[in-house]
C-alpha cells in the first residue's frame, strides 16, 4: 500500500516484517479503539436505498464499539462498499469490506415469503449483516493477534460471529440467530418446511471442496452452539426437528469448548475495563476471564 523511495530502506522494511514478533512486543503496541469506518458512497443508484439505511442504522457505529475493546497492534478498517456487482465480503489488507450487493442479498433473503413467521424482517436482515461483520473480524483478529487456527479457518472465523452474536445481542439473540440461520437455508435452496424431507437435492460436487462448510453445515453448527448457549431459549430448534435431538444432545459441550477456547486464545487482548463497560460485567465474553 505504501511506496518507499529509497530501496535500502524498502530492504529494511522487508526484513523487519518477516521477522517473527514475540507475544511480547506486540501486547506492548497493542491499543483499544483501533476500529476506523467508512460507508462509501454508492456508485450504483440501487445501493443508495442500502447506503442510506444502513447509516441510519449506525450499523457500522455498532461494529465498531464492539470491537473496540480489542487491543489490536494496528488499525482496522471496515468498510461498507459497491463491489462491482459481486454478492461478496472480505478481509484483507487491514481492512474488512462489506459490499453493497451482499447486503441486498440479505434484504432479498429477510422480505422472502418463505420466512417463518416468528421471524421478523429486521431479525433477517440484522443477523445476516451482523454476522458478516463479525466473521470477517474473525479473520483480521487472527492475522493481528497471531492467533493459532487448529482446523478450518473459515469454521473457526463461523465461531467467533456466533460467540459474538449470542454474547453481544443476547436480548435480541433468537432473532440474530434465525435470521442467519434462514439465510443459510435460502443458500442451500432449501425451506423451514422441506428441510426435512427424505432426500434433499445435492449441491454441485465443487461446493464441497470449498474452504467454507456447506451452508446447511454452517446453519447446523450456528444453532447447535445457540442450543449450547441457552437450551431453554432455542429449544425450539430442537422440538421443530431444525436441529436433530442426536446432534442437540453434544451442543452444550460444543458451546463450553467454544467459550474455553475465546477465553484462552481472544480474552487475554481484551482491555477489561472497556470489555466490562461495553459488554457487561456479566457477559460470558467477560466472565471468561
Amino acid at each position: 500500500m505504501f511506496r518507499c523511495a529509497l530501496v535500502a530502506i524498502a530492504g529494511a522494511a522487508a526484513v523487519l516484517a518477516a521477522a517473527p514478533i514475540s507475544p511480547a512486543a506486540v501486547a506492548q503496541e497493542a491499543a483499544p479503539r483501533r476500529v476506523e469506518i467508512v460507508y462509501e458512497e454508492p456508485k450504483e443508484a440501487a445501493h443508495r436505498p442500502i447506503y442510506e439505511a444502513v447509516r441510519a442504522a449506525r450499523v457500522l457505529e455498532h461494529f465498531q464499539r464492539a470491537m473496540a475493546p480489542f487491543r489490536l497492534p494496528r488499525t482496522l478498517t471496515a468498510k461498507i462498499a459497491g463491489c462491482e456487482g459481486e454478492v461478496n465480503a472480505s478481509y484483507e489488507n487491514g481492512a474488512i469490506t462489506v459490499c453493497y450487493e451482499y447486503l441486498g442479498y440479505v434484504a432479498e433473503v429477510a422480505r422472502s415469503r418463505r420466512r417463518p413467521a416468528w421471524l421478523t424482517e429486521k431479525g433477517a436482515m440484522m443477523g445476516p449483516t451482523l454476522d458478516v461483520f463479525f466473521h470477517e473480524a474473525g479473520h483480521a483478529l487472527f492475522e493481528y493477534l497471531r492467533i493459532p487456527v487448529l482446523g478450518r479457518e473459515e469454521d473457526a472465523a463461523d465461531l467467533i460471529s456466533a460467540l459474538s452474536l449470542l454474547h453481544l445481542g443476547r436480548e435480541d439473540a433468537e432473532q440474530l440467530i434465525g435470521g442467519v440461520a434462514f439465510m443459510y437455508l435460502d443458500e442451500a435452496g432449501v425451506s423451514p418446511r422441506t428441510l426435512n424431507w427424505p432426500r434433499l437435492r445435492l449441491m454441485r460436487a465443487a461446493t464441497y471442496a470449498d474452504e467454507h462448510s456447506t451452508p446447511l453445515q454452517r446453519k447446523y453448527n450456528l444453532l447447535c452452539l445457540a442450543y449450547g448457549f441457552d437450551a431453554r431459549r432455542f429449544a425450539a430448534a430442537v422440538e421443530t426437528g431444525v436441529l436433530p435431538k442426536a446432534r442437540a444432545e453434544q451442543c452444550e459441550l460444543e458451546y463450553q469448548q467454544a467459550l474455553y477456547a475465546f477465553d484462552k486464545l481472544l480474552a487475554p487482548h481484551l482491555d477489561r475495563a472497556l470489555a466490562v463497560e461495553t459488554y457487561g460485567a456479566d457477559n460470558p465474553a467477560v466472565k471468561a476471564r
